[in-house]
């Protein structure tokens, strides 16, 4: 991902290219609709390049699947993996929200426990996931719901 500053720069070239466009095509008393126009072109391009970027970034298959490491977060970590951060957190036995945002080098050391032991129980987590999303082995059986 490339980031907010990114995005902010995005929109404040498309926003000057509009603009410097409607001050040559535009009268005086036109100016407050072009300045709603500029507006609303800056949060489009911000929020476009944005979703945009988001996209590539986690269809990039080199970002799917992520085993876990000490930096990320239940987030990020969830979202490699096509889970519910909230199902993920359970897992490492966060039942609210109270630690979101933070590190699982950071939980490890709220719970008292060392990094390694967390990130073990998260890939035994994602373990299961791999299992499940795998499908049964034989042909006519059926996995469990």
């Amino acid at each position: 991902m490339l980031g907010p500053t990114a995005n902010v720069i995005f929109a404040v070239l498309l926003t000057a290219a509009v603009g410097i466009w409607l001050r040559r095509h535009l009268h005086r008393r036109d100016w407050p609709i072009a300045a709603a126009f500029l507006v609303a072109v800056a949060l489009t391009g911000f929020f476009g390049f944005r979703l945009v970027d988001r996209a590539l970034y986690w269809t990039n298959p080199a970002h799917q699947h992520q085993a876990p490491q000490p930096w990320m977060t239940v987030g990020f970590l969830a979202r490699s993996w096509h889970l519910p951060p909230p199902e993920l957190a359970q897992a490492i036995g966060i039942t609210d929200g109270s630690m979101r945002g933070l590190r699982l080098s950071e939980i490890a050391e709220v719970q008292g426990i060392p990094i390694e032991a967390l990130i073990d129980t998260l890939n035994d987590r994602l373990a299961q996931e791999r299992t499940r999303a795998d499908g049964p082995d034989e042909p006519g059986a059926t996995s469990p719901p």
